[in-house]
């Protein structure tokens, strides 16, 4: 037993270092395979990763575009209208002072400033008192004028020496009023007659009645000259009296003004002269009304040339039936000129210069489409265009200052545009 017992020794030994040999070469064999595994799967995972945050940081760093809200016109044919701007102010076509023409103290002011008047209405009067007076002198002197002188004339018609009819026709013919001298010849003093007259006595009579005739003409002038009235139709400016004010023959009363229609003089260039013409349309903006446009024509132009200033003056008139318009008015006028038919037209505003060519956008499928044009005859509100875009073409006029091309554009109207600024 002793001696077989280290003979067995070595063969146990030897069985197992080969058990753990092979459980070592298995565990290597299968750290390798599972390694190789690893390894494979890693880079596809890696890469899938940083494709998924390309993907995202692109899409932070590019979002869908926004469309431009933008307004368009559409360029369209029509008529090319020329016009001249100028300045000038608003003026009455009659602008009357009216004077006392008899001295006296003022019994009546009929109006007050600013009030509209009608023709014929009394505006202020004098007390007539002893104008009335005069006038019922002379007439009384005039009535015996006419019985003497008629006394004359129905003498020499009944003793002859004189062309008796000849004589009366020719002293009463400068008389007013037919009617009045009727009255007068009926004076029962026209009875009496003289038992002699002499031929100078009835020269002195025809003479006598000559002058009363003009004295009572005078006296009847004066009573109505003691009334101040209008005219013609207009309105009270610079009203310098009151009741019971006494004034002198000549002494300012009121000023009348006829305003509608108003005008507006206006001073033009000699260059442009030629260009203007009566009856053309004038476009006319006052200061006191902002953003408010009042329609006229050209009434007149002037002959004269200003040699110094190099204008002519052209006057503007304007209706102003509710008296708005004041004269002395500040006032801008643009005046039709030239007209040309069928051009192609597009708004002013749609036109933009870049690299100093003028240019619009269009738009077509939603983006904008950057053009460049040539441009024709131009006013402050179109622009002709001879190359470059179409009849129908719709232009953009606003929101395209920073417009790039083939950007996307949302077509609003105006005032939703205006809203959104």
């Amino acid at each position: 037993m002793n001696e077989t017992e280290p003979a067995a020794r070595p063969k146990a030994w030897r069985i197992l270092v080969s058990t753990v040999v092979l459980v070592a070469m298995g565990a290597a064999a299968y750290l390798a395979l599972n390694g190789m595994t690893a390894g494979a799967a890693a880079p596809a995972e890696t890469a899938a990763q940083t494709e998924g945050q390309e993907a995202e940081t692109a899409s932070i760093q590019a979002p869908p575009s926004v469309p431009v809200p933008v307004v368009t016109a559409p360029a369209e044919s029509r008529e090319m209208v020329m016009k001249i701007t100028a300045t000038g102010n608003a003026e009455a076509p009659r602008q009357l002072e009216l004077l006392a023409a008899s001295p006296g103290d003022l019994s009546t002011v009929g109006v007050t400033e600013g009030q509209v008047v009608e023709a014929g209405q009394l505006l202020a009067a004098i007390d007539d008192t002893e104008l009335r007076l005069n006038v019922k002198k002379a007439r009384e002197s005039l009535v015996t004028a006419v019985a003497k002188f008629s006394q004359n004339v129905a003498y020499l018609e009944n003793f002859g020496g004189e062309d008796a009819e000849a004589l009366e026709e020719g002293a009463f013919s400068s008389l007013i009023d037919a009617e009045d001298f009727r009255t007068l010849i009926d004076d029962p003093r026209f009875d009496e007659l003289f038992s002699t007259i002499t031929r100078d006595e009835v020269m002195a009579a025809r003479d006598n009645l000559l002058s009363q005739q003009a004295s009572y003409e005078q006296a009847e002038l004066d009573l109505a000259r003691a009334r101040t009235t209008a005219p013609f139709a207009g309105q009270i400016a610079e009203l310098d009296v009151v009741v019971g004010q006494r004034v002198t023959a000549g002494a300012k009363l009121v000023t009348l003004i006829d305003a509608n229609p108003i005008r507006v003089r206006v001073e033009v260039l000699e260059s442009e002269a030629g260009l203007v013409r009566v009856g053309r349309r004038a476009e006319v903006h006052f200061a006191a009304y902002p953003g408010e446009t009042f329609v006229g024509h050209v009434g007149a132009i002037s002959p004269l040339v200003d040699p110094e200033e190099k204008t002519l003056e052209v006057l503007v008139m304007l209706a102003n039936d509710d008296l708005r318009l004041k004269p002395g008015m500040f006032a801008q006028i643009v005046l039709e000129t030239q007209i040309f038919n069928d051009r192609l037209l597009v708004p002013a505003d749609a036109v933009l210069l870049r690299s100093e060519r003028p240019m619009v956008f269009r738009v077509l499928n939603g983006r904008s489409d950057w053009v460049y044009i040539e441009k024709g005859l131009e006013n402050p509100e179109w622009v002709e265009v001879l190359e470059g875009i179409e009849p129908g073409d719709e232009v953009i006029v606003s929101g395209h200052y920073s417009l790039a091309h083939d950007a996307a554009v949302r077509v609003v109207d105006a005032e939703a545009d205006a809203e959104s600024q």
